[in-house]
């Protein structure tokens, strides 16, 4: 079973960059390539820190392709899906790093032939503390789960089979954010889903700028990922909880954005929907910005205790 790694470059922290490559070399599964995508203009000053890591790169699996032009992190990894020989893709953003064994354990799951998609726990690492985040939902096909929101994950913990993703269409480079849990909705029409239940990818969630996209983007782009899915055939008598469980989660978002009267309306629109405890919080949250802002930091320093004793033991 060959891996094809897929890795797109944007500005990366040339520390992170290195460290997320040095975490591909140093997997105990040796059948694998990698095609870091560098998608800069030429002559922008980001494309040098891709060419001198090719320059300093031996190792003959590793492929560098440039775009030439900046065309999003999706088109970077379309790209990488296009040109993968690998009968697996991984995707591996330039500022995260796998576990040594990650690519030994998703061998693991897909040998066993059920599925065609895997997603693994990570660990979000942030400047006071670091978090982890596994998977808890069943196995098999989740499609129902995942009409609600996205329980498959970032990419950096995803890998596909490369003739799944070529027939669920890749990353719709139209949205503005959300490209990642757009595709695995349509990959999880095709296929059932394996999941790892162990933390073997680490997200560094500094202030350094993520590939990924967020603010009003990833609003509007989860917005409009909602819109398709409640065009999809198995939205259909499900339309009323579905916009309540994104509408929620969007409530949510803007709240950790401080964004405090458009969480307010995301909430009374999702519990238009259905009333629930849950939005009656949020709703209630909103109109209280100081104990909102309370809120996050207690529950910030209670997960972080609850780390440390847990290493402790």
């Amino acid at each position: 079973m060959r891996f094809s790694v897929v890795m797109p470059v944007y500005h990366a922290d040339s520390t992170l960059l290195a460290k997320a490559v040095a975490s591909v070399l140093a997997q105990t599964e040796n059948d694998w390539e990698l095609l870091i995508v560098d998608d800069h203009e030429l002559d922008d000053p980001g494309c040098t820190v891709t060419k001198q890591l090719q320059a300093q790169c031996t190792d003959t699996r590793v492929r560098f392709l440039y775009h030439g032009e900046n065309r999003g992190a999706n088109a970077a990894r379309n790209t990488g899906i296009r040109a993968a020989t690998g009968e697996i893709v991984a995707f591996l953003d330039a500022d995260d790093a796998w576990h040594s064994n990650y690519l030994a354990r998703v061998h693991q799951r897909f040998s066993q032939g059920d599925v065609g998609l895997t997603a693994a726990g990570v660990r979000r690492i942030f400047p006071e503390r670091e978090k982890e985040s596994i998977i808890q939902h069943a196995e098999g096909d989740v499609l129902g789960d995942l009409l609600l929101g996205d329980i498959i994950g970032p990419t950096s913990c995803v890998a596909v089979r490369r003739e799944v993703l070529l027939a669920a269409g890749l990353f719709d480079e139209d949205l503005p954010a959300r490209q990642d849990y757009d595709l695995w909705l349509r990959v999880c029409r095709r296929c059932r889903v394996g999941y790892i239940r162990q933390a073997l990818v680490d997200m560094d969630c500094g202030g350094h700028e993520r590939i990924s996209t967020g603010g009003m983007k990833h609003i509007r782009g989860t917005e409009m990922v909602l819109e398709k899915i409640l065009c999809m055939p198995e939205a259909a008598g499900r339309e009323r909880a579905i916009r309540r469980s994104h509408l929620y989660y969007l409530g949510v978002r803007c709240l950790k954005e401080e964004r405090y009267a458009l969480a307010r309306g995301y909430f009374r629109r999702s519990a238009a929907c259905g009333l629930t405890l849950k939005a009656v919080c949020g709703m209630a949250a909103s109109l209280c910005p100081p104990l909102c802002r309370a809120a996050v930091s207690m529950y910030r320093k209670l997960t972080s205790r609850g780390r440390d004793r847990h290493e402790r033991a």
